[in-house]
């Protein structure tokens, strides 16, 4: 009796510590993060969730189409880690992911560090035409490489006239294509991260 007694108390004890903490917490808490906090909560809700939900299935042996067991199971990450097949497409992915990262970073540096130094008036119209492509659907703005890369494209038919290459070269529908889409899709971002790292900085 005695014991269950002490740990009642204990327990009280605690869940009156816990809950001073975060009364003291709510109070320190400032107004923007009040603001913040119903933003993050819905992004909980929409991502955190439904993440969670497809972890979880990944400890099921799929049964099929939107169907999987209710048992435990650590078997898919078994076949992800023994699988080459799945080992080739991740190393593809880290591959594919840093050569994007890096050529983004080579180009929006020299564009964000002038734009974070420059005082002249065009400044402004200059970060426009950076946000300007993220204005254009992703699909347009692919469909608009086809002219430029394919094999009749302009970039082919500048080699040839030159004499550089004998026949057209494959800029798409391979992976130089798959480079280059991501790069230009991902090139405002970076230019925009990198603008406000190095005005912060200065």
């Amino acid at each position: 009796m005695r014991s269950s007694k002490s740990s009642q108390i204990a327990i009280r004890w605690a869940s009156r510590a816990a809950a001073i903490r975060f009364a003291g917490m709510i109070r320190n808490m400032d107004v923007w993060q009040w603001v913040l906090l119903p933003t993050v909560i819905v992004l909980g809700l929409i991502f955190g969730l439904p993440l969670a939900g497809l972890i979880s299935v990944t400890f099921h042996e799929s049964m099929g189409p939107a169907t999987a067991s209710e048992d435990f199971t650590l078997r898919n990450y078994a076949a992800f880690v023994e699988d080459p097949f799945y080992f080739g497409v991740m190393t593809e992915t880290l591959r594919l992911g840093l050569i994007v990262v890096v050529c983004c970073l080579v180009i929006a540096y020299p564009i964000a560090y002038f734009l974070a130094r420059t005082q002249s008036r065009w400044r402004g119209t200059a970060l426009f035409l950076v946000v300007a492509p993220l204005l254009t659907s992703a699909v347009v703005r692919n469909l608009g490489w086809f002219p430029i890369l394919s094999d009749n494209g302009l970039v082919n038919w500048l080699l040839m006239s030159l004499g550089l290459v004998a026949a057209p070269l494959r800029f798409i529908n391979n992976f130089t294509g798959v480079v280059i889409g991501l790069v230009h899709a991902l090139l405002p971002i970076m230019i925009l991260t990198l603008v406000a790292v190095l005005t912060t900085g200065l």
